[in-house]
């Protein structure tokens, strides 16, 4: 993944976590992840993997589609 794909993935995420009212720690409870790393996923600086990804997916309600 390019730094722009990795971005714009970055923006789509924040973009629902805000949307759905949600913040990095009820994320990060519901994915057992850190705080950090989902607050480097908003930022576009890591790319959530494997069960990550997964999980974001159904957390946020959305699609690998739209968020890759």
């Amino acid at each position: 993944m390019t730094d722009i794909e990795l971005e714009a993935m970055g923006r789509r995420i924040d973009k629902l976590i805000t949307d759905l009212e949600l913040n990095n720690v009820k994320i990060a409870d519901r994915l057992k992840v850190s705080k950090v790393s989902v607050g480097k996923w908003r930022k576009g600086q890591a790319e959530p993997t494997g069960s990550n990804m997964e999980g974001l997916i159904n957390v946020l309600g959305t699609t690998a589609a739209f968020l890759l």
